[in-house]
């Protein structure tokens, strides 16, 4: 169970979300004007945020935000210790849009991975990520046929601000998801061909792309 002064942090957050604030520009904004805060407790600050969002629809919306917080902590600690807590059907209904349940097949183990804390993980600069995971150690490379393909993926566990390693401030690494890694893998970018990211994102497919074309295209 999270303490009141997480809570608390974590409502106001939440409470400075708008249509034009998205939940990490809140939570960055909140960060920097609340200096005083440590490194455990911007985690579970963060978490208490995302998890909020992921389990809204669960919510009583006529409760205070501590309320709905602390609602949120033992919906997810329930799910994580026993994703078979919460029904299938149940997700289903909740976890998704309700055209999303017209359009494709939801299985199960799809609706249980939306619930779940994402993994973090790391782009390596092209042939350096055995390097770096010894740099940052709590890293080790993916584990299915697909993530084999990233070879310079790492799935980082550790509780490091990555922002603020020499690792990074060097630019050896990006912190990408593994699935957004595969798309540039797939498109066997070669140099002095053009490629058009069109994703409308913040340019990591682009850089990508450019590290495996050797910055010539």
């Amino acid at each position: 169970m999270l303490d009141s002064a997480i809570l608390n942090h974590a409502a106001r957050i939440v409470a400075a979300v708008t249509a034009d604030v998205r939940a990490d520009a809140a939570l960055r904004h909140y960060f920097v004007e609340t200096r005083r805060l440590g490194p455990r407790e911007k985690r579970q600050i963060s978490r208490a945020v995302f998890a909020y969002f992921r389990w809204l629809q669960w919510l009583d919306p006529r409760a205070s935000l501590q309320k709905q917080l602390a609602q949120t902590a033992e919906l997810h600690e329930a799910f994580a210790r026993d994703p078979k807590a919460v029904k299938v059907e149940t997700l289903a209904a909740f976890a998704v849009p309700e055209w999303l349940r017209t359009e494709m097949d939801l299985p199960a183990a799809y609706l249980q991975q939306l619930q779940r804390d994402p993994a973090l993980w790391l782009r390596a600069r092209p042939g350096t990520g055995p390097a770096l995971a010894r740099m940052l150690s709590d890293c080790e490379p993916p584990t299915s046929p697909d993530g084999a393909r990233a070879h310079d993926a790492l799935h980082y566990a550790g509780h490091n601000d990555l922002f603020l390693t020499p690792q990074f401030q060097g630019g050896a690494f990006e912190i990408q998801d593994l699935s957004s890694q595969l798309v540039a893998i797939a498109c066997t970018p070669q140099p002095k061909q053009t490629w058009w990211d069109a994703c409308a994102g913040e340019g990591g497919k682009t850089l990508h792309l450019a590290h495996l074309m050797a910055n010539k295209g």
